[in-house]
């Protein structure tokens, strides 16, 4: 079963096919079907947003998630943390104290973990 994330990225490659090919009914199905998805996308970060704002366990989770991640990898230091700070502080789900309201995480030291990721797939881990 393909995740969310997979159903997004086709259906923006498919958008970028009819865009190109200049057909305006398919075109406008893209643009609706898109539209959906990114709903259906904001939904789920909300979901996410609310179990995480207001259970404790989930950030303890996501905390031993990326230290066993990093471990696995030998204590392997991000390539692009400086991107990947970035693309933090440019989210709506970043606070003042640089933890991140989703994952609870503090992302400056996690943005330089290589096998960490974002809890909304903003940014992944870095292949080898």
């Amino acid at each position: 079963m393909e995740s969310l994330e997979e159903k997004y990225l086709k259906l923006l490659a498919e958008f970028e096919k009819v865009k190109d090919n200049n057909a305006p009914a398919q075109l406008e199905q893209c643009i609706n079907a898109y539209k959906h998805l990114n709903t259906v996308r904001q939904d789920m970060v909300k979901s996410i947003e609310d179990l995480y704002s207001s259970w404790f366990p989930p950030k303890i989770r996501s905390f031993f998630v990326t230290i066993k991640a990093w471990c696995k990898t030998g204590f392997k230091k991000a390539k692009y943390k400086d991107r990947r700070q970035a693309i933090c502080e440019a989210c709506d789900y970043y606070r003042d104290n640089q933890t991140c309201k989703l994952c609870g995480c503090y992302m400056k030291a996690k943005a330089n973990i290589a096998a960490a990721k974002c809890p909304i797939s903003k940014w992944g881990p870095e292949e080898e």
